[in-house]
């Protein structure tokens, strides 16, 4: 076992949220958007290049005090269940600066 491989959170920690639960989830992350207006969402990694979704507008976007590093564990995007893979992760920190890209997703747009 590697140092890195001992970090390692064990499979049975890795519980997917219910359907119920990952809307609730959605629900809850979506509370402070009024509809009608632009919802924005800022993408790094696969996101930037290949988005899962339609856009009416995309932009280069820089955060200052953020960048993005290898902290999450992953069984989906670059793991298997039984040797996850780390992916990356948004985090502050001071004199950090990360690039991104913002979007406007095509089934949010204004009206």
């Amino acid at each position: 076992m590697t140092k890195l491989e001992a970090y390692i959170p064990p499979a049975a920690a890795a519980k997917p949220l219910s359907p119920t639960e990952l809307l609730a989830s959605l629900r809850n992350a979506l509370t402070p958007w009024t509809p009608g207006t632009p919802f924005w969402i800022f993408a790094y990694g696969s996101l930037m290049w290949n988005p899962s979704f339609t856009f009416d507008a995309r932009h280069v976007a820089t955060i200052r005090g953020y960048h993005r590093s290898f902290r999450v564990w992953s069984r989906i995007n670059r793991g298997t269940p039984d040797k996850p893979g780390l992916v990356l992760r948004s985090s502050a920190a001071a004199r950090a600066v990360a690039s991104y890209t913002a979007s406007i997703p095509t089934s949010c747009r204004s009206r």
